[in-house]
Protein backbone atom coordinates (compact mmCIF):
# COMPACT_ATOMS: atom_id res chain seq x y z
CA UNK A 1 0.00 0.00 0.00
CA UNK A 2 1.69 3.58 -0.74
CA UNK A 3 1.02 6.88 -0.11
CA UNK A 4 3.67 8.98 2.00
CA UNK A 5 5.30 5.55 2.97
CA UNK A 6 5.13 1.78 1.89
CA UNK A 7 3.81 -0.72 3.64
CA UNK A 8 3.15 -4.57 3.05
CA UNK A 9 0.85 -7.26 4.99
CA UNK A 10 1.02 -10.69 5.74
CA UNK A 11 -1.05 -12.55 8.20
CA UNK A 12 2.09 -13.69 10.36
CA UNK A 13 3.62 -10.05 10.39
CA UNK A 14 0.75 -7.77 9.84
CA UNK A 15 1.46 -4.76 8.49
CA UNK A 16 5.40 -3.23 7.92
CA UNK A 17 6.67 -0.28 6.33
CA UNK A 18 9.25 -1.35 3.82
CA UNK A 19 10.87 1.75 2.91
CA UNK A 20 12.51 4.43 4.21
CA UNK A 21 12.15 8.03 3.36
CA UNK A 22 14.75 10.02 5.00
CA UNK A 23 18.03 8.35 4.38
CA UNK A 24 19.21 8.42 0.95
CA UNK A 25 22.51 6.16 2.02
CA UNK A 26 20.40 3.08 2.58
CA UNK A 27 19.14 0.13 -0.28
CA UNK A 28 15.33 0.83 1.14
CA UNK A 29 15.36 4.79 0.35
CA UNK A 30 11.88 5.59 -1.68
CA UNK A 31 10.98 9.14 -1.91
CA UNK A 32 8.28 10.10 -0.30
CA UNK A 33 4.85 10.66 -1.70
CA UNK A 34 4.39 7.49 -3.56
CA UNK A 35 1.71 8.23 -6.74
CA UNK A 36 1.46 5.09 -8.69
CA UNK A 37 2.45 1.61 -8.22
CA UNK A 38 2.61 -0.49 -11.32
CA UNK A 39 4.06 -4.17 -11.29
CA UNK A 40 5.69 -5.72 -14.27
CA UNK A 41 3.57 -7.82 -15.95
CA UNK A 42 5.53 -10.90 -16.95
CA UNK A 43 7.84 -10.62 -13.55
CA UNK A 44 5.72 -9.80 -10.28
CA UNK A 45 8.64 -8.91 -8.52
CA UNK A 46 9.91 -5.96 -10.11
CA UNK A 47 8.24 -2.99 -9.36
CA UNK A 48 8.19 0.63 -10.45
CA UNK A 49 6.87 3.19 -8.09
CA UNK A 50 6.10 6.76 -9.36
CA UNK A 51 6.86 9.71 -6.54
CA UNK A 52 7.27 13.41 -6.37
CA UNK A 53 10.99 12.73 -6.67
CA UNK A 54 10.83 10.63 -9.72
CA UNK A 55 10.52 7.25 -10.62
CA UNK A 56 12.09 3.98 -8.37
CA UNK A 57 12.11 0.07 -9.32
CA UNK A 58 12.79 -2.60 -6.96
CA UNK A 59 13.80 -5.96 -8.17
CA UNK A 60 13.05 -7.86 -5.40
CA UNK A 61 9.33 -6.19 -4.60
CA UNK A 62 8.39 -9.70 -2.73
CA UNK A 63 11.35 -9.37 -0.21
CA UNK A 64 10.64 -8.24 3.40
CA UNK A 65 13.26 -5.91 2.45
CA UNK A 66 12.85 -4.37 -0.94
CA UNK A 67 15.70 -2.64 -2.26
CA UNK A 68 14.74 0.24 -4.52
CA UNK A 69 17.00 2.58 -7.28
CA UNK A 70 16.13 5.48 -8.62
CA UNK A 71 15.69 5.35 -12.84
CA UNK A 72 15.00 8.65 -13.55
CA UNK A 73 18.56 8.53 -16.16
CA UNK A 74 19.84 11.89 -14.94
CA UNK A 75 16.57 13.45 -15.14
CA UNK A 76 15.59 15.64 -12.20
CA UNK A 77 11.89 15.84 -11.24
CA UNK A 78 10.22 18.77 -8.75
CA UNK A 79 7.08 20.57 -7.67
CA UNK A 80 7.46 24.16 -7.67
CA UNK A 81 6.29 26.47 -5.12
CA UNK A 82 7.77 29.39 -5.93
CA UNK A 83 10.00 31.54 -8.44
CA UNK A 84 11.96 34.23 -8.04
CA UNK A 85 14.58 35.60 -10.43
CA UNK A 86 16.70 39.38 -10.66
CA UNK A 87 17.78 41.72 -12.97
CA UNK A 88 21.47 39.53 -13.22
CA UNK A 89 19.73 36.14 -14.05
CA UNK A 90 20.38 34.86 -11.20
CA UNK A 91 17.25 32.39 -10.46
CA UNK A 92 15.76 30.78 -7.06
CA UNK A 93 13.03 28.07 -7.01
CA UNK A 94 11.21 26.65 -3.79
CA UNK A 95 10.46 23.02 -4.37
CA UNK A 96 7.93 20.06 -2.99
CA UNK A 97 10.36 18.04 -0.64
CA UNK A 98 13.17 18.74 -2.42
CA UNK A 99 14.40 22.51 -1.11
CA UNK A 100 15.36 25.67 -2.46
CA UNK A 101 17.67 25.98 -5.51
CA UNK A 102 19.76 28.57 -6.67
CA UNK A 103 20.93 29.88 -10.06
CA UNK A 104 23.28 32.80 -10.91
CA UNK A 105 24.37 32.31 -14.19
CA UNK A 106 21.75 33.91 -16.59
CA UNK A 107 19.46 31.43 -18.74
CA UNK A 108 21.82 28.19 -17.57
CA UNK A 109 19.62 26.46 -14.31
CA UNK A 110 22.90 23.51 -14.96
CA UNK A 111 24.90 25.11 -12.20
CA UNK A 112 21.63 25.39 -9.67
CA UNK A 113 22.96 24.85 -5.70
CA UNK A 114 20.57 23.11 -3.21
CA UNK A 115 20.58 26.15 -0.85
CA UNK A 116 17.16 24.58 1.81
CA UNK A 117 16.65 21.24 2.41
CA UNK A 118 13.09 19.55 2.76
CA UNK A 119 9.82 21.17 1.15
CA UNK A 120 10.53 25.13 0.96
CA UNK A 121 7.71 27.81 0.32
CA UNK A 122 7.95 31.41 -0.97
CA UNK A 123 11.25 32.47 -1.67
CA UNK A 124 12.78 36.13 -3.12
CA UNK A 125 15.91 37.72 -4.00
CA UNK A 126 16.15 41.50 -3.43
CA UNK A 127 15.72 43.75 -6.61
CA UNK A 128 17.70 45.97 -4.68
CA UNK A 129 20.96 44.02 -2.65
CA UNK A 130 20.98 41.61 -4.93
CA UNK A 131 22.80 39.33 -2.45
CA UNK A 132 20.16 39.33 -0.19
CA UNK A 133 17.90 36.01 -0.74
CA UNK A 134 15.04 34.96 1.43
CA UNK A 135 13.51 31.49 1.85
CA UNK A 136 10.14 29.84 3.76
CA UNK A 137 9.40 26.71 5.22
CA UNK A 138 5.41 25.59 5.57
CA UNK A 139 6.09 25.90 8.65
CA UNK A 140 6.48 29.73 8.83
CA UNK A 141 9.95 29.32 9.06
CA UNK A 142 11.71 32.92 7.04
CA UNK A 143 15.03 32.41 6.20
CA UNK A 144 17.67 35.38 4.58
CA UNK A 145 20.76 34.89 3.30
CA UNK A 146 23.10 38.25 2.78
CA UNK A 147 25.70 36.78 0.97
CA UNK A 148 24.49 35.21 -2.21
CA UNK A 149 23.20 31.61 -0.01
CA UNK A 150 26.39 30.94 1.22
CA UNK A 151 24.98 31.07 4.77
CA UNK A 152 21.27 32.00 6.48
CA UNK A 153 20.43 33.02 9.50
CA UNK A 154 16.32 33.50 10.68
CA UNK A 155 14.74 36.80 9.32
CA UNK A 156 13.72 37.20 12.54
CA UNK A 157 17.43 37.90 13.65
Amino acid sequence: MGGATLWTWTPSDNWQQIDNITDKTQSNYLQRYKNLLVFKPDNPNILYIATDGGIFRTQNANSNTPAFEAINSGLHTLSAYSIAANQQGAMLTGTFINGSFYATTPNNLSNAQQIQNGTSGRVAISSIKPNIIFTTTPHGEIRRSVNYAASFISALD
